[in-house]
């Protein structure tokens, strides 16, 4: 054994030793190598609870990591069953000078009304379309039209479906081809709000709460648009009208407001 060796190396560096100090000597030595297995085994304890320590590390690392990723993923599923549309603004541009074929067009209705008397204020430039393919979603287009009498007449839309696609409205949110239209004329408006805002607006006064309540929140069928057809949609959803129209009843484009002399 070991307590042995330890002895014989003790007996060749000492004087020659008596059999009772040679035991207690041996005694000793055990009694140093019990407390250093003792010793060594303490550590056990230390070791599995630092052992435990990083595994939980690990695993709190990977479960960061993986609902990290998860939320990147729905990020990017959410953004892909969207419709967007970053050029159109809401804005009204004013068209310095007409060029050659360009035409004014005095609009006095408030169907594209967003709380500035949009599109009514001054007169509008109207470029002619000569090829109804380039027609872009978020355009305001102007066309042949039948007004509330039933006599014809011309009037201004904005384009929010294009040829081909499926429209339906569900809760006052437009959606093409089943996906949701993000924009700031995809959902339900009066005078440029939206029903939190409209609600708010109007609280304590008196008006057709229930008649607001049905058109914040209307639902239209889906409708399928053949090839050569937009679906129209007024900025204000209540005095506007929604339509589905054929690109031979486009006449132009709404450039924006004449500039003042």
């Amino acid at each position: 054994m070991w307590e042995e060796r330890e002895l014989e190396i003790l007996k060749n560096k000492l004087p020659p030793l008596s059999e009772r100090k040679q035991e207690e000597i041996l005694l000793k030595i055990r009694k140093i190598t019990q407390k250093r297995k003792e010793n060594r085994f303490n550590y056990i304890p230390i070791i599995a609870i630092c052992m435990a320590m990083l595994l939980m590390t690990v695993i709190s690392i990977s479960f960061f990591m993986a609902e990290n990723n998860s939320k990147q993923r729905k990020a990017i599923d959410a953004s892909e069953t969207l419709v967007k549309d970053t050029n159109t603004l809401s804005e009204i541009k004013v068209v310095d000078k007409l060029s050659q074929g360009m035409f004014t067009y005095d609009y006095k209705y408030d169907g594209m009304d967003r709380g500035k008397h949009d599109y009514s204020a001054y007169p509008l430039v109207i470029a002619p379309l000569n090829n109804t393919k380039n027609i872009s979603r978020g355009e305001v287009v102007f066309f042949d039209d039948i007004n509330f009498e039933g006599n014809k007449s011309k009037n201004i839309s904005r384009v929010v479906g294009l040829k081909g696609e499926s429209v339906k409205i569900v809760n006052g949110q437009v959606y093409i081809n089943g996906k949701k239209l993000a924009t700031f004329y995809g959902s339900a408006h009066r005078l440029g709000w939206n029903k939190d805002q409209y609600f708010k607006f109007m609280n304590k006064r008196n008006y057709d709460k229930k008649g607001m309540e049905l058109l914040f929140t209307m639902n239209m069928k889906e409708i399928k648009l053949a090839d050569n057809e937009y679906f129209l949609i007024s900025d204000d959803w209540l005095r506007g009208k929604m339509l589905r129209i054929k690109d031979s009843k486009i006449i132009g484009e709404v450039l924006g407001y004449e500039k003042e002399n």
